[in-house]
């Protein structure tokens, strides 16, 4: 059990703890970013088997992939950790479930490698632009980017299924949970509260869809996300208070099965 710190003391609700899986440590920040839906692919794993002769290490890190035989670390940047999931184990994993799944296929590589590029600058970086700028400009700035960056995820999503094509792929798995803790975090606490993701046409229902794909729902945690979040930085909320908010109803069916574009 994990105390949460406040300004008036300690709350000593249990924060959950993250599982480890055989051979590879992954921290809390991967697996709240969806990778459980990757990570499974370890469940038979004994020790990073490729890319691992020279450790990539860069910055602070917030998560970190290793090696536990060695005690060494592998890598902490995070898009590599996840390339890394979806292939560097194939070899080990002879019969697993997830063995065929490919979240970086060939054929829709650029498409992915382009995407990723202006989401990560425009939405899963934007929020935190938005939420920590020091003056009016800078916010309005990122502000300003990053609803127009949803503006055109949601046209995309009214063409595609997926954010990429009509396959689920790395670029869904990134852009997932910055869309998933909009709501319920990001209008509030960072101040992106020009309009709802539940206001949009079609990201509504992709979230739901890519939150009911199986091995992406045990990954969401929204206690957790919410209180993570508004007890983490007394800059923004001093005194840790976790707000009450009206409740969206993320199991409903998503509809974005059919014929696209609509």
């Amino acid at each position: 059990m994990r105390a949460i710190r406040t300004r008036g003391g300690r709350s000593w609700k249990p924060v959950p703890r993250f599982p480890r899986r055989q051979g590879v440590v992954l921290s809390q920040v991967l697996f709240t970013t969806a990778t459980r839906f990757t990570a499974a692919r370890l469940n038979s794993c004994g020790t990073f088997t490729k890319r691992s002769a020279r450790p990539r290490v860069r910055g602070s890190p917030s998560q970190c992939c290793g090696t536990k035989k060695n005690g060494t670390i592998v890598s902490n940047e995070s898009s590599e950790i996840m390339r890394d999931l979806n292939d560097a184990f194939d070899d080990v994993l002879a019969g697993a479930d997830t063995k065929d799944i490919d979240l970086y296929p060939p054929a829709l590589q650029s498409e992915i490698d382009s995407l990723n590029a202006w989401i990560y600058e425009g939405v899963n970086n934007g929020v935190y632009k938005s939420g920590f700028a020091v003056s009016q400009g800078a916010y309005e700035t990122a502000v300003t980017e990053l609803f127009a960056c949803l503006d055109r995820i949601d046209d995309i999503l009214g063409k595609k299924r997926y954010i990429a094509g009509d396959q689920l792929t790395e670029a869904d798995v990134r852009l997932f949970p910055t869309l998933v803790r909009f709501d319920p975090v990001y209008i509030v606490y960072f101040k992106c509260a020009k309009k709802a993701l539940r206001e949009y046409k079609n990201i509504p229902g992709y979230i739901r869809d890519v939150y009911q794909t199986p091995g992406i729902k045990p990954s969401v945690n929204f206690w957790h996300i919410k209180t993570h979040y508004f007890t983490s930085h007394p800059v923004l909320n001093a005194n840790a208070i976790v707000p009450i908010a009206s409740e969206w109803d993320i199991e409903e069916p998503h509809g974005r099965d059919g014929e696209y574009p609509r």
